[in-house]
């Protein structure tokens, strides 16, 4: 079921598989607008990632990146990653091995407005 976002929000669905054994992962986005039409959407894998949770997070700086380029300042992140929602909202983890990814997606000054959901 496709739930559309409050007017003037962007939802950006985002999620990220890891593959242990090659240490590569697969990642992908959706950007919708709030009468849920597509407005962007993007799909790539990388080698050498560490964990599930890298995978999540370079999926949401992906879309960051791509909401950023739209100029919106208005979105609703939804991940299936309750660790990733809860690292992007907290500074302790900005000192991690990932912790650069948090700060780039958490210190966005162009969103005036971000929340995040786990669905």
């Amino acid at each position: 079921m496709l739930v559309s976002s409050p007017n003037g929000i962007l939802k950006i669905n985002i999620d990220g598989a890891f593959h242990e054994s090659t240490s590569s992962d697969g990642w992908g986005f959706t950007v919708r607008n709030d009468s849920g039409v597509v407005m962007a959407a993007g799909v790539g894998n990388l080698e050498y990632v560490s964990n599930v949770l890298h995978a999540e997070a370079l999926a949401m700086l992906y879309g960051v990146s791509t909401t950023m380029q739209m100029r919106c300042n208005h979105v609703i992140f939804e991940t299936d990653s309750m660790v990733l929602k809860q690292v992007i909202s907290n500074e302790e983890y900005h000192l991690s091995t990932l912790g650069v990814v948090f700060q780039v997606i958490s210190n966005q000054e162009n969103f005036n407005d971000c929340q995040g959901r786990v669905m």
